[in-house]
């Protein structure tokens, strides 16, 4: 992962990205500084096809299949997916391949497990999500999935698979300006949940400069 990011973020030089990905016995998959950084220096600059949003997906090679999806966390949802499916063909692939598979939200807690939940009131928000998600994937199903298997090939999209692809998007993606922006290594950040609506415009830049709007720990 961290030479395909070095690869596709050399245009900004070599100084453009002071952090990598690394996994350790104690702490398991993170974002690790390469120095020392002092506070108020850029930490990435990322391409912008690179970046999945609403626009990255809307001017794909599948574009009209996206421009069907009413919901924007469906759209970059199915997406992943879609480069998921791909496999070595998505330039996606090894960023991919290093997100998570396993989560400690309830949403992926086992029957046995959500039983455990019963008196507490988050039992019954686990299980009105779930529905929720299940009747919007029926819905995307026989929309989108089933009608573009060209898009969206046998086996690539069950429920589980679904449920994975927006719960990445709904954890780890960047909000800017009320849009949903999922950027390689800034999504191995934490961050606050509403982030600051002042931000930056800079039109000229190739690159969006995330975390520089963004109070990151």
């Amino acid at each position: 992962f961290n030479d395909w990011f070095h690869e596709i973020t050399k245009e900004f030089g070599t100084d453009a990205n002071a952090v990598e990905i690394r996994t350790t016995t104690d702490m398991g998959r993170g974002v690790y500084a390469l120095d020392t950084i002092s506070e108020e220096t850029p930490l990435l600059k990322i391409p912008r096809d690179y970046i999945v949003s609403v626009d990255t997906v809307e001017s794909s090679a599948s574009a009209m299949v996206y421009e069907r999806i009413e919901r924007s966390s469906d759209k970059l949802a199915l997406f992943i997916l879609e480069q998921k499916a791909k496999g070595d063909s998505s330039k996606f692939k090894p960023w991919i391949d290093v997100m998570p598979r396993e989560f400690g939200s309830p949403l992926f807690g086992t029957p046995q497990e959500l039983e455990r939940l019963k008196g507490d009131p988050i039992h019954q928000e686990v299980l009105q999500e779930l529905k929720a998600w299940e009747q919007q994937y029926d819905l995307l199903s026989a929309s989108i999935l089933e009608k573009f298997p060209e898009v969206f090939p046998s086996g690539c999209c069950s429920f589980e698979e679904y449920k994975w692809a927006r719960h990445m998007i709904e954890s780890r993606a960047w909000h800017l300006r009320g849009r949903q922006y999922l950027a390689p290594m800034a999504d191995f950040f934490n961050h606050q949940t509403l982030p600051s609506m002042t931000y930056d415009t800079e039109p000229d830049e190739r690159g969006a400069a995330f975390l520089a709007h963004h109070h990151v720990t």
